[in-house]
């Protein structure tokens, strides 16, 4: 993760590189006489015979965002220096397509040509742009024509020197210290890459690896060193890597807001851009340059713009972050509008302002987006530190209640050994009592009966927490069954005695598969519920279809509306709604329930309209 210290000295870095490399260039033996004019004609100018007639002017023509191929005339006058046989002519950037170069050797015109799109020839081509050597006339000035063919939107320089020692050895500082920073980036970007290895990074290093293949393609160094037969192919790559460095800035950003919730047009508009590009690097080979590269130099503009809309329509990201986010993508835009503006309209005539200008965004967008990266990676850290706080605390509550859950559970098997053969005793002794009372002691036999009523409950409790224990241990296994509906609810209504008040709606045709036991315990603990607490008298109903792949059983009678029970907490565990404690039971009935029927891949809800109260439980059938 970047801290603020490396990020202030990066950016110090650069400032102090970019700054040296502007002051650094030499101008000691540019003559300071040089006087260049521009053809005000942009067409109709084919042949130099045509040039001769042009009318020049200081100003040089304005460029548009066409990217069509244009010739551009300069007329170079320079006065007749002392001592000096030749001069070199100096023209930048690698990129112009093609440079023709006339000078007058007697009564005759001589050409040089070079550019982009020729073959190398080695000794014209230095390092970022050409460099000419012609000789001086005898006359007291010198005058040389240059037919530069390049797209509209493009600039050049032209410096003239005297041929000289100093000449001969001068080499372009400013490019060869973008190169280093570019360098430098690239193994900072591989490093953090390498320490953490976040997606943006990965991102952030594959973008910094196009920054410094795009410097070398563009500058010529790759064409002059591997390519100097091939300057198409010099050409397309070069093309390739621009387009791409649009595509991978939004993938990077794309890296860093998928983190959040972002709208649904936002990845409709990323892979548009992405299918944009790779589009365009598909179509250049066959038909160069088409209204769809001044599209793709529009998007360097559109994409920071509409990064700013999605951050602002996202919700959940804070607002420090959305601040520092829209503060990059703003200055992306000023960066990418100054470096087209200053294509467009130059300072001055032969200004170097639009490569320093390229060179700045070179420098900053990559900086900008460090800054982002870390800043987020701070943001994820402290966020992982968050969740692993938390994680302890739930890991130390999780195991405080597994101990609770487990004394618990330690209790309940206690008192249910404890109560059970007590109750069991009790149990025979009542019957015994039963068999040796007299058979006209009514009140004796209902006392005796009420006693009786009450082991069963307390037994019936007593199964119940049990059973609640082996569910909470998870340690029960399914045994399945072929059950025919119908019948198997019809025996239980004969074993509690309540065949006579339950209206059954089932067809007999419906089968299912699971297991019997705790289908049982499921149905009987309905049952019971509804004849416990139905207004007396009323009806019970119990109805199922097959809604495949599940049978649906609906449980339904009538409750008083006061003794309604909270929604929210009537399958919790020893929940029992405050006017119910007159009934016996323990709470853990409706619970058992629900979570028997999730042990056999089904689930139970609760409903109630005009005092009409349905309990509605799916199974699978299979």
């Amino acid at each position: 993760m970047l801290n603020q210290v490396q990020i202030k000295s990066i950016l110090f870095l650069a400032a102090s590189i970019f700054v040296n490399s502007c002051l650094a260039h030499d101008d000691e033996s540019r003559l300071k006489k040089i006087n260049l004019s521009y053809c005000a004609e942009q067409q109709g100018v084919n042949s130099l015979a045509d040039a001769f007639k042009c009318d020049y002017s200081k100003k040089p023509p304005a460029a548009s965002l066409k990217f069509t191929n244009t010739v551009k005339w300069i007329k170079i006058e320079t006065p007749k220096a002392e001592k000096t046989k030749d001069f070199v002519i100096k023209v930048e950037p690698f990129l112009l397509q093609k440079i023709d170069l006339y000078y007058q050797a007697g009564s005759e015109w001589i050409k040089i040509t070079t550019g982009a799109s020729q073959n190398i020839n080695l000794d014209l081509v230095a390092i970022a742009g050409y460099r000419m050597v012609v000789p001086a006339s005898d006359s007291d000035l010198n005058t040389y024509y240059l037919a530069i063919t390049a797209p509209s939107l493009s600039f050049f320089s032209i410096e003239v020197d005297e041929w000289s020692t100093v000449a001969k050895e001068k080499q372009n500082i400013g490019f060869g210290l973008q190169l280093g920073i570019l360098v430098a980036i690239l193994v900072f970007a591989f490093m953090s890459y390498a320490l953490n290895r976040s997606i943006a990074m990965g991102r952030f290093f594959l973008f910094a690896t196009d920054l410094l293949l795009c410097t070398l393609f563009g500058s010529g160094f790759i064409m002059q060193t591997f390519l100097p037969k091939h300057p198409e192919l010099n050409e397309f790559l070069f093309h390739s890597l621009l387009c791409l460095r649009i595509a991978l800035w939004v993938w990077i950003m794309q890296s860093l807001l998928s983190f959040y919730k972002m709208p649904n047009w936002y990845i409709k508009s990323c892979s548009f851009i992405y299918g944009l590009v790779g589009l365009e690097i598909a179509l250049y080979p066959a038909l160069g340059t088409t209204p769809l590269s001044s599209f793709i130099v529009l998007l360097y503009l559109l994409a920071p713009i509409f990064h700013i809309f999605a951050v602002n329509q996202t919700e959940d990201i804070s607002k420090p972050f959305k601040l520092i986010l829209n503060g990059g993508f703003y200055l992306t835009v000023g960066l990418f509008s100054l470096t087209i503006v200053s294509l467009m309209l130059l300072i001055k005539p032969n200004s170097e302002m639009p490569l320093y200008i390229t060179r700045l965004t070179d420098f900053t967008t990559p900086l900008l987006m460090l800054g982002i990266i870390g800043y987020r990676n701070r943001l994820v850290h402290k966020e992982l530190d968050e969740v692993k706080r938390a994680l302890n605390e739930a890991t130390i509550r999780a195991e405080y209640e597994k101990k609770l859950l487990t004394d618990r559970q330690t209790l309940i098997d206690m008192f249910a050994h404890e109560l059970k053969n007590p109750l069991t005793s009790i149990s025979l002794a009542v019957d015994n009592l039963a068999d040796n009372s007299e058979p006209n002691a009514s009140s004796s036999r209902k006392r005796i009966a009420n006693i009786n009523r009450s082991i069963k409950d307390m037994d019936e409790i007593i199964e119940r927490c049990n059973l609640m224990n082996t569910l909470d241990s998870k340690s029960i296994a399914l045994e399945k069954n072929q059950v025919f509906l119908r019948k198997f609810v019809r025996q239980i209504l004969v074993s509690l005695e309540a065949q006579d008040i339950v209206v059954v709606d089932i067809t007999p045709d419906i089968e299912l598969s699971t297991d019997a036991k705790f289908l049982r315990v499921i149905f009987t603990n309905l049952i019971q519920n509804a004849l416990k607490y139905s207004v007396p008298n009323s009806k019970i109903t119990i109805m199922a279809r097959e809604t495949s792949p599940n049978v649906s059983i609906e449980f339904t009678n009538e409750l008083n509306v006061s003794m309604l029970p909270d929604e929210l907490l009537i399958f919790t565990r020893f929940y029992r709604h405050p006017l119910a404690h007159e009934k016996r039971g323990a709470g853990l009935g409706l619970y058992l329930t629900k979570e028997m029927c999730k042990l056999l891949g089904g689930y139970i809800s609760y409903n109630h309209e005009n005092g009409v109260v349905i309990f509605s439980v799916e199974i699978p059938s299979l």
